[in-house]
């Protein structure tokens, strides 16, 4: 494969100007497909080839952006300025200054420790309309209320640092041997020689030519455990 510089997915900024939006992470088409095609074990996450040093940097620059965003520290000044500008998009009558004090209070409390980025991000879905995480029955012609606005905040920072745990899944990932047929036929055949007197069942599972190279790896199992019923007089 060549090893060209891949898209960059994600813009260098910086979230210590807290009013400007997240970047998106996105990982590029062929990285998004190789990680569809990753195996997870106990031990390890494996996938069907390297990645090339430009794909490495890439998922290097989102595993590391993503938890700088992910983790910034909340201004609650600036973030109750953030609160405010939207609340004024839904203008209530007749509020006393001590309703406003408490509504403040309570907004304060439910998103003292969000990033403010999420919390602008969390405003934006409300006005749009984006909302489905919170069920079918809110009401969008009201402000958010201090509880729905913290989940959408949430929301968006789960989905951050779910792209940099992506990233870092691709980063770590073992390239896995590919079982071809010609090995499949050595090993098997290597298993009947070994035990000449249990061919029964393992002798019967030749499998079909067409067959994935996971499919082969689970049939090659099958195989081996054939033999040890065999041999043991499992049914």
């Amino acid at each position: 494969m060549s090893d060209k510089p891949a898209t960059p997915a994600v813009p260098r900024q910086h979230p210590a100007t807290t009013g400007q939006a997240a970047p998106t992470f996105s990982l590029p088409r062929l990285l998004e497909e190789l990680l569809k095609q990753a195996e997870v074990s106990q031990r390890e996450t494996t996938i069907p080839r390297a990645l090339t040093t430009a794909e490495r940097s890439t998922l290097s620059q989102i595993a590391t952006e993503a938890d700088m965003w992910a983790n910034v520290k909340p201004e609650v000044p600036t973030m109750l300025e953030t609160v405010a500008r939207l609340l004024l998009a839904f203008p209530t009558a007749n509020m006393s200054e001590a309703i406003a004090a408490a509504r403040k209070d309570a907004y304060q409390v439910a998103l003292e420790d969000v990033p403010t980025w999420a919390v602008a991000a969390a405003g934006k879905r409300w006005v749009r309309g984006d909302v489905a995480i919170l069920g079918d029955k809110v009401n969008l012609s009201f402000p958010p209320s201090p509880p729905q606005l913290r989940l959408l905040a949430l929301d968006e920072v789960a989905n951050v640092r779910g792209a940099g745990i992506r990233a870092k899944k691709l980063l770590n990932a073992k390239v896995r041997k590919e079982i071809s047929p010609e090995e499949r036929a050595r090993v098997l055949k290597k298993i009947r020689q070994s035990f000449p007197s249990a061919p029964a069942k393992a002798a019967s599972m030749d499998e079909p030519r067409d067959l994935t190279a996971d499919e082969r790896r689970i049939r090659l199992a099958e195989m081996a455990q054939a033999v040890v019923d065999d041999m043991t007089g499992s049914v």
